[in-house]
């Protein structure tokens, strides 16, 4: 039975959008980059041999040895794909789960997304909790959130924070099936498990005996990050890039899982990304920059996370950071985790924030 989408908030009226102003001098470049990233986005050429896991590419950049693994290849189910895939594999499995699906975040979340999905494919009620939204995305959902409302979901907007956080404390408890947001939980280890062992394999079958390899990959709460660094053999040193908050922050919720999971301890380093940290998911010019110069290296990211290992992955061959720091000899592997399905909604931000033209947004759109 798929149940009626509401929103429990105060109605009103949409706030006008900010002026879209473009970037005249940098029109064509963009429209440029946007055209190699249509093209590009498949990213099938160079494949290494490997079976019975997702594509490991390898790039052409200046200076570094660097292979990508199109981990968003993967799915559990159409539209569940990536690191979604890997946290909701065994909650996937489970032959009954007790209803409702129950879950918070953020309202263009691709967790949130995946879970809709999930709940949709099971025939179950999905209930997620929202702080308060802007006005006009209250009144005309977008992006994912307009994807989950017409799957079912049943949304629950809080007039303030606190009522919020109140609620997913309560949440975390009563006779249904609770996700904590993002899908940091210890059933995320089943996926991510595979995807470590598929990476090792790989590692096995290359001409680079005793030679170490970097994983990059980006990081919200670390889910993925902890249990793939729990996982890996002993030649692939993980690295996690902080694109919620600090690296304290990282590391505070990886070892709030790792207790949770068993308490093994073995942590990813944390690489920071250059320019320190930003409000999430707010549009910046060189996070724009960042996303479309990794495009135009054939490697297609989404436009929250991706940016942000980008940039760390760019400038860690350029300066020395310790003992955390990538090698610069060592191939690289940077995890593709997927979130393609939120690019349209943020290149809307982009264009609300005046950092992209209506001509250019258009372009970028026709990519995707």
């Amino acid at each position: 039975v798929r149940h009626r989408s509401t929103v429990h908030a105060a109605q009103s009226k949409p706030s006008p959008r900010g002026a879209d102003i473009g970037d005249v001098n940098s029109r064509r470049a963009v429209v440029c980059c946007a055209a190699m990233a249509a093209v590009l986005a498949h990213g099938f050429c160079c494949m290494a041999s490997v079976s019975h896991g997702p594509p490991i590419v390898h790039r052409a950049v200046k200076g570094m040895a660097l292979y990508e693994v199109q981990d968003f290849n993967h799915c559990i189910l159409p539209g569940i794909c990536g690191n979604k895939a890997r946290k909701l594999l065994a909650l996937s499995r489970e032959p009954e789960l007790a209803a409702p699906i129950v879950s918070h975040g953020g309202p263009q979340s691709n967790a949130m997304l995946a879970l809709a999905k999930l709940a949709s494919h099971r025939r179950m009620q999905f209930i997620y909790h929202v702080q308060p939204m802007p006005r006009w995305l209250r009144q005309s959902p977008v992006g994912n959130l307009a994807e989950a409302l017409s799957l079912g979901m049943d949304i629950v907007e809080h007039r303030t924070v606190d009522q919020y956080k109140n609620a997913c404390v309560e949440a975390e408890h009563g006779d249904h099936t609770f996700v904590p947001q993002g899908g940091a939980a210890p059933a995320a280890e089943t996926g991510v498990e595979g995807l470590a062992k598929y990476l090792s394999h790989w590692k096995s079958e290359q001409p680079w005996a005793g030679r170490a390899v970097d994983v990059m990959l980006p990081a919200g709460t670390g889910t993925t990050a902890l249990f793939l660094a729990r996982h890996v053999s002993d030649e692939l040193r993980v690295h996690a890039v902080p694109c919620v908050g600090d690296a304290v922050y990282l590391q505070s919720q990886m070892e709030k899982l790792d207790a949770l999971s068993g308490g093994a301890s073995r942590y990813p380093s944390i690489l920071e990304p250059p320019g320190g940290k930003r409000p999430f998911g707010q549009p910046h010019p060189s996070l724009l920059a960042s996303w479309l110069d990794a495009a135009a290296h054939a490697v297609h990211l989404d436009l929250v996370y991706g940016p942000l290992v980008w940039a760390a992955l760019k400038a860690s061959r350029l300066r020395e950071q310790g003992q955390n720091e990538l090698i610069h000899e060592n191939p690289v592997l940077l995890v593709n985790c997927g979130g393609h399905e939120g690019i349209p909604s943020q290149l809307s931000r982009y264009r609300r924030a005046g950092l992209l033209s209506d001509d250019d947004f258009q372009a970028l759109m026709h990519t995707q």
